[in-house]
């Protein structure tokens, strides 16, 4: 840990536990990002170190376990995002399937920092399903609806109940704590639910091609918030 203050006389003779002690642990230290700083000062970490990391433009003060932001939390550090223009279908009953080219990967400066994922997902169903979609991290289902019974978990409904040629537009946004630095992947699944019954995502369930079936596009964006 830093020593604090000394007032050097003049002529005095510094010794290395001197600027070790006054001047390494008690300056603000630049570096590239987090992970060259963690490589850096791995073996000499120490309460009260403070760093600036040059991806972030932001300060941050190693607390004894963990390295905190000075009044940065909330701010965007990235954003990553994806726009699905072509169509897809699934006709697997009361099983999520992942919809292709409906995801973004984001890897985290800090495992402390939060994930805010906003989609909007237009699809349809046919007459006999009741469509419903999700928000995954990776393999993990988030932003579900509470348990009850018999009925499905989902994060928003893209039911239209075998409208011929309506698609709805389904909106979410959750803020995630993934607590990691290592990539992660947001996603989107849809189920058609009932057997036999089939959703659709970017068209209208019977696709007729005319002026009165559209043709739409869905799209996932993740930001990184500072803590």
């Amino acid at each position: 840990m830093g020593a604090g203050f000394k007032d050097f006389a003049s002529g005095a003779i510094l010794t290395a536990g001197d600027v070790d002690n006054y001047l390494m642990r008690q300056t603000i230290m630049t570096f590239a990002n987090a992970s060259a700083r963690d490589t850096a000062l791995s073996a000499v970490l120490d309460e009260g170190m403070a760093a600036y990391l040059e991806d972030t433009d932001e300060v941050s003060i190693y607390d004894g376990s963990a390295w905190n932001a000075i009044g940065g939390g909330g701010k965007i550090l990235q954003v990553v995002s994806t726009t699905k223009t072509d169509t897809f279908s699934a006709s697997t009953s009361n099983t999520f399937t992942d919809v292709t080219g409906l995801s973004v990967t984001i890897t985290p400066s800090s495992a402390s920092n939060k994930i805010l994922v906003f989609a909007q997902v237009h699809g349809s169903t046919t007459s006999n399903g009741m469509g419903t979609a999700v928000l995954l991290r990776d393999s993990t289902q988030i932003d579900l609806g509470a348990a009850a019974s018999n009925r499905v978990r989902a994060s928003c409904s893209i039911d239209t109940n075998g409208a011929a040629a309506e698609v709805r537009q389904a909106g979410l946004n959750y803020l995630d704590s993934p607590a990691t630095t290592s990539a992660v992947v947001y996603k989107i699944a849809i189920n058609s639910g009932d057997t036999g019954g089939t959703a659709y995502i970017n068209r209208s369930y019977d696709d007729t091609d005319d002026i009165y079936h559209p043709r739409v596009a869905s799209t996932i964006t993740a930001l990184e918030v500072s803590a």
